[in-house]
């Protein structure tokens, strides 16, 4: 009996890992672009890049929007979970080729949201915060950073 329960568990279990999609994005240089608006004054628009360190996102495949947990990791250190909002399947259009995909995370105290095209690996990471201007003697300051990386999509198969 107990044979037969562990073969029925390791059957399960790799059908469940056959549904996972793993994006790895390597360590090194994302390049994007802020957008900066003082209270008051003007908005700017600076193009501008930022060093990350590896992050890595196993994905239930397909998501379901609102219900679909991803894990996340920023290297092997920082692990954390994402909520998917949005999911564009492209099976459904004959002029699309890639899926997308919409994370909502918050490793931080500031949420970021992580767009990932599936299966050809471009990954947007953008977050919004606020610099509060009253400690600093200024106005308050919003912004929101953009930013890119082309990255590594494993375990995809088409028509998932």
């Amino acid at each position: 009996m107990k044979i037969y329960l562990s073969i029925i568990l390791c059957f399960v279990s790799q059908l469940i890992n056959a549904n996972v999609v793993t994006i790895v994005c390597e360590a090194g240089k994302w390049e994007g672009n802020s957008i900066d608006s003082r209270a008051g004054g003007k908005t700017k628009f600076t193009p501008n890049g930022m060093t990350l360190q590896k992050i890595k996102y196993t994905i239930p495949y397909p998501p379901t929007p609102d219900s679909t947990v991803v894990d996340m990791a920023y290297d092997k250190h920082k692990k954390f979970k994402g909520r998917v909002t949005y999911f564009y399947n492209s099976s459904l259009y004959s002029t699309v080729q890639n899926d997308y995909v919409i994370i909502d995370a918050m490793p931080e105290l500031l949420l970021e949201r992580h767009m990932i095209l599936i299966p050809s690996g471009e990954v947007h990471l953008t977050y919004s915060k606020i610099y509060g201007g009253g400690t600093y003697g200024g106005a308050d300051e919003i912004t929101t950073q953009s930013f890119v990386n082309k990255c590594r999509t494993e375990g995809f198969i088409a028509n998932s």
